[in-house]
C-alpha cells in the first residue's frame, strides 16, 4: 500500500470515452470503485483504514453512506 494502488480497466462491456464525460464522471467512477473496495470483506485492514480519507476528498467532505449509495452484493 505504501507504493499506491493502481486501478485500471482491461476491457469494457459498455465502451464509452471517459474523457468526453468530464472530471465529474471520472470522480464518480473513482468514488464508486473506492467505496466498493472499502466495503469488501477481502479488503486488507490497513487499506480499509486509509480509504475513508480518499472518499471524503472525493465527496468534498460531505457525509455519504456508501453502503446505501452503492449497493454491495455479498
Amino acid at each position: 500500500m505504501e507504493k499506491g494502488v493502481e486501478v485500471f480497466q482491461i476491457e469494457t462491456r459498455n465502451p464509452h470515452f471517459h474523457e468526453d464525460k468530464g472530471m465529474a464522471h471520472m470522480n464518480e467512477m473513482l468514488e464508486a470503485s473506492l467505496a466498493t473496495i472499502h466495503g469488501s470483506k477481502v479488503c486488507p485492514d490497513e487499506l480499509k483504514e486509509s480509504l475513508p480519507d480518499q472518499l471524503r476528498h472525493l465527496s468534498k467532505n460531505k457525509r455519504v453512506d456508501y453502503g446505501k449509495k452503492y449497493r454491495m452484493i455479498e
